[in-house]
């Protein structure tokens, strides 16, 4: 049994009538979380993921993804920032900072604003795994998507070997 099979499978339970802390449950080891306001950027982006093999939870505002992430052990995130500004951007930067410093290991990918020089410093200064500026549908997402699994499969393995 791999590392990510035997520490994703997570059930919520009850003691003598207490309740438990809420608990990440995860029914697959790739599991992805896309969050854009933008139906049509979610389309692009879950295509991608699909692509490159991920189970894939889309949330089209930040209330919606601040409550999978509490529920959901995700390993990939993409945090779509484009064509926003003011509150609605500002609440999606608000969720690549809770990805980020959560203490799992989700590969956080931002798509952000083209030019936008201040956004990619900050997303660079927050540790995300990539951040990608003006990201059209001509752009070969799934081929980072796929490789995000294999990164998965590869921090999994090193933990795996750590066990041992």
């Amino acid at each position: 049994m791999s590392y990510l099979d035997s520490h994703m499978d997570v059930t919520v339970g009850q003691t003598s009538g207490q309740s438990s802390a809420p608990v990440k449950t995860q029914t697959s080891s790739y599991q992805c979380l896309i969050v854009s306001a933008s139906q049509s950027r979610r389309e692009m982006l879950l295509e991608a993921a699909t692509q490159g093999g991920w189970d894939t939870i889309v949330c089209s505002d930040s209330a919606q993804a601040r409550s999978e992430i509490a529920r959901t052990g995700f390993r990939l995130a993409i945090v779509d920032l484009e064509g926003f500004s003011g509150p609605t951007v500002d609440d999606f930067r608000a969720v690549c900072q809770q990805l980020v410093s959560d203490g799992e290991q989700v590969l956080t990918a931002i798509c952000g604003h083209e030019g936008d020089v201040k956004e990619e410093i900050w997303a660079r200064q927050l540790g995300v795994w990539l951040y990608l500026p003006g990201v059209t549908e001509g752009d070969d997402l799934a081929s980072l998507c796929g490789e995000a699994r294999t990164i998965v499969k590869q921090i999994a393995l090193s933990k795996e070997g750590v066990r041992r």
